[in-house]
């Protein structure tokens, strides 16, 4: 299969008036993103950004008759994220699983910064949710999942960690890191499971079996 020319397609898709129009908002949202135009220092997008560009892809190129294969590029990038981690990992690839926690209403509403001995984890309130959670509550309960997984993928591969909180500082946490001994923990690989979206995980129903699980783990 021969990949058609990126500005032939671009091109072709001009020719559409409703493609032109979405082409011209998508780029103008990339012009304005700082983490597109490397204003940003620190890791402050998460898993939003690094799969934009592919969204965008998928959504242009099929009206404009440039479909090549956009669909097996977004899930090849998705698989990226899930990585597992090698034996002695950076504290880059531990926030790349950080960023794959759950969050209120899937704002992903945090901004991950390296400290000299680990990571802060602050909230980036331009992301808050002011009808469905007037209080923040969804949005620090967001934080706290990140940094669960962050504890929990350290601690699979050999790194003790301590987090404080601290709520005089717009509740950020901060996390150390030392060397330890690599601790097996069953909510590692959940982690590359979990699928954080609106979509649909795999297609099958919930198992009548794991409904009572779950109702028996909230009484």
């Amino acid at each position: 299969m021969t990949t058609p020319n990126f500005a032939s397609c671009l091109s072709e898709a001009g020719h559409l008036p409703i493609v032109d129009n979405l082409f011209r908002g998508l780029c103008a949202r990339l012009l304005r993103d700082p983490a597109f135009t490397g204003a940003h220092s620190t890791w402050t997008q998460s898993r939003r950004t690094f799969l934009f560009s592919t969204a965008f892809a998928a959504v242009l190129f099929p009206l404009s008759g440039c479909a090549y294969d956009a669909n097996e590029d977004y899930q090849r990038k998705q698989a990226q994220l899930r990585i597992r981690l090698r034996a002695n990992p950076g504290l880059l690839d531990l926030i790349r699983l950080a960023t794959l926690a759950p969050s209120g209403h899937n704002t992903q509403s945090w901004h991950f910064t390296l400290t000299e001995t680990g990571v802060r984890i602050r909230p980036d309130l331009s992301r808050r949710t002011g009808i469905v959670d007037p209080d923040d509550h969804h949005l620090f309960v967001s934080l706290g999942c990140a940094s669960e997984n962050l504890m929990i993928a350290a601690t699979a591969v050999g790194k003790t960690g301590n987090s404080e909180f601290d709520e005089m500082l717009e509740g950020q946490i901060d996390t150390g890191f030392t060397r330890g001994p690599a601790k097996a923990d069953a909510l590692y690989p959940a982690i590359l499971d979990n699928q954080s979206s609106r979509s649909n995980y795999d297609g099958r129903a919930v198992s009548l079996e794991n409904l009572k699980l779950l109702e028996s783990q909230a009484a």
